[in-house]
């Protein structure tokens, strides 16, 4: 991962932001599993593996009928996923198809369909909280740094569970 040396907005901090900016890069040193190092690489957390309820029977889909173009660089999006053991071959009962996109710079982003996977995964009760009251807590903190992350690649970068995982395959 590369940290600029100094402020890429030159010229439009004041002095004290721009000190601020120069000290940013040496709070982060080990960044090396959350940031991947080139756009197709996925920064394979490290965190717990994630239990996942496993769906209450199997799902099989049968794969989309995808275009020629589509199937080299879908092939080695895999490979690459591979490589990042990421993502590994199985045998399952369970299957969903994958639906490759065409990207508007002409390359493809590789998506996995699991609508049906979802209708017999039982819901998480996860809190999700609202943007809106979030966004009057950091007004009211003040605080110097707000910032926004571009998440690529996100499904892939948090570790299942090895018993979760057959449940997720695809084709």
């Amino acid at each position: 991962m590369v940290f600029w040396s100094s402020s890429p907005f030159q010229g439009s901090l004041d002095q004290s932001m721009a000190d601020d900016w120069a000290v940013f890069p040496t709070q982060f040193t080990d960044t090396s599993f959350q940031f991947g190092e080139n756009p197709s690489a996925v920064g394979l957390l490290k965190v717990e593996e994630q239990q996942v309820a496993i769906a209450t029977s199997i799902v099989h889909r049968r794969q989309y009928r995808t275009t020629r173009d589509a199937v080299i660089p879908i092939h080695k999006m895999i490979r690459e996923l591979e490589t990042q053991g990421v993502v590994s071959k199985t045998h399952t009962p369970f299957n969903s198809p994958i639906w490759p996109v065409r990207k508007s710079d002409g390359e493809w982003r590789l998506t996995v369909d699991y609508h049906a996977l979802n209708q017999l995964t039982p819901p998480l009760s996860a809190a999700v909280p609202d943007m809106l009251e979030l966004q009057y807590e950091l007004e009211s903190k003040a605080a110097k740094w707000y910032a926004t992350i571009d998440i690529a690649n996100a499904f892939f970068s948090i570790p299942l569970a090895a018993e979760c995982r057959p449940q997720f395959a695809f084709t």
